[in-house]
């Protein structure tokens, strides 16, 4: 197994009834990296993409997780924001730090509907999210969490075509870092997640996902296990 490690604090969201919407009703700005192009992917190397809220509260992690994800082998980044409001705001300051060849696709509720908005991206509650998504395998994870690959692998690719699956989960590390100039350096120490609330967070082909879920993927109905 893997494990996943986790930094910084979570951000406070104001919980509402989630709301219903088409993926074609929703604000949507691309971001693509100070080249311009997305990185070209080998004719048999998977593809990998990230599925993600934000809010405002989170955009001090966004620079590390980005260059992280990227370094990975992440091309694209799916990120929903809950709040038409904050829309132009989170899409500004991305605009700043979007890695070369890379790109993120940021994602909000229409503006007439920011009252009423909620928690839809949190919950995922609007239909047609998984058409947006074009990569192989699609990753769910926050702006303060990390995959921390175990073994020799450097890359979401080395890793997947040492070890194919269906769906990969890493288990949560929460990692405290209560200094405000120093960096975290290995060895690192934490403290696990609780295995029977939460399952981690997950990563899976695109090909069998119905829907976003933030701790386990929405399959498509299958006959068998992923």
């Amino acid at each position: 197994s893997h494990a996943a490690h986790a930094t910084g604090g979570t951000a406070m969201l104001q919980v509402h009834a989630p709301i219903s919407l088409n993926a074609s009703q929703l604000q949507a700005t691309t971001i693509r990296g100070h080249t311009g192009k997305q990185r070209p992917a080998a004719h048999d190397e998977m593809t990998f993409g990230i599925l993600s809220r934000v809010i405002t509260q989170e955009l001090p992690y966004m620079k590390s997780w980005l260059q992280y994800y990227a370094a990975l082998g992440v091309r694209t980044f799916y990120l929903v924001c809950n709040y038409a409001d904050q829309h132009e705001k989170v899409a500004s300051h991305l605009r700043r730090l979007v890695p070369a060849g890379a790109a993120v696709k940021l994602y909000s509720p229409p503006g007439n509907t920011t009252a009423q908005s909620g928690d839809f991206a949190l919950n995922g509650d609007f239909h047609g999210i998984v058409d947006l998504l074009q990569e192989d395998y699609i990753i769910g994870v926050d702006p303060d969490e990390y995959w921390v690959l175990l073994g020799n692998y450097s890359s979401l690719a080395a890793m997947t075509k040492s070890q194919p699956a269906d769906a990969y989960f890493m288990k949560w590390v929460i990692v405290a870092n209560d200094g405000d100039h120093q960096p975290l350096r290995p060895p690192y120490h934490g403290h696990r997640m609780r295995e029977t609330k939460f399952t981690g967070k997950w990563m899976a082909r695109r090909s069998l996902l119905q829907g976003w879920g933030i701790h386990t993927p929405k399959w498509k109905n299958l006959t068998g296990r992923p």
